[in-house]
């Protein structure tokens, strides 16, 4: 006997809509702040290695922490660190904003990087959690083991 399929859930849909805004929002940053480059210059005064970093306190950081977010979210849970990096991201991005030195713009940026990598390692396995609340299942679990089969699988 298998179970009628249920309809997803509102949790899985929010779930869905705020990692993927969010990775919107990771991706969108790295690449509007390269056109925005010569206003960036013209309001803040920097020279060619300070505006290089704007670019690169980002990326950088963003790319050291990856990995280092993922094997944290796995001790200590996806759905708070997930907020917790999206909190280090929004509060980097209102320091960029208000940064009155270049300086104080790459420090922010590096900030921003931070978040971003936090968001950007969690955010997709928050999307795996949420579509195995409901079963309890993992989604690439065989579908004889989900029709109740006591059977090992074929190989």
């Amino acid at each position: 006997m298998t179970a009628t399929p249920r309809p997803p859930s509102a949790v899985r849909w929010w779930t869905l809509a705020v990692v993927s805004v969010s990775t919107f929002m990771l991706m969108l940053d790295l690449s509007v702040v390269a056109v925005a480059l010569p206003g960036i210059d013209k309001s803040l005064h920097g020279n060619f290695g300070q505006m290089q970093w704007v670019f690169d306190a980002y990326a950088l950081t963003l790319a050291a922490f990856l990995v280092t977010a993922g094997s944290v979210a796995d001790r200590s849970g996806r759905k708070r660190l997930f907020l917790s990096g999206l909190v280090v991201f929004t509060l980097g991005s209102l320091a960029c904003g208000l940064a009155g030195s270049i300086d104080v713009l790459n420090v922010s940026r590096g900030v921003q990087g931070v978040g971003a990598a936090v968001m950007f390692a969690v955010g997709p396995r928050c999307l795996g959690t949420s579509s195995t609340a409901r079963s309890g299942r993992p989604p690439s679990a065989p579908s004889a083991r989900r029709s109740g089969s006591r059977s090992p699988p074929a190989r």
